[in-house]
């Protein structure tokens, strides 16, 4: 039995292509995906509530619901830049 504190891979896994995927190339892979999907349900929750629920449609004068949804969409879009601003930062 391996003891706990011994590395999963050594140093020699690593330069003969033993070890798996590189543990930066996976974090970096993971970003990716993080990003990609965190924008990706942004943009469907948002236009689920703009088109199908009408909040972003504005049909005559502008409604308290009209101005509530792009506020609200503005702010999110904020939180979203601000959100990859983070993850890709470092």
């Amino acid at each position: 039995m391996d003891a706990p504190d011994k590395p999963k891979y050594t140093q020699e896994d690593y330069e003969y292509g033993n070890a798996g995927p590189d543990p930066q190339t996976t974090r970096y892979f993971k970003k990716i995906l993080s990003s990609f999907f965190t924008g990706i349900f942004w943009m469907l929750f948002m236009s689920t509530l703009g088109l199908f629920f009408g909040f972003a449609i504005v049909d005559g004068p502008w409604r308290w619901y009209n101005i509530a949804f792009y506020f609200v969409f503005a702010l999110s879009l904020a939180w979203l830049v601000r959100y990859y601003w983070k993850k890709w930062k470092d």
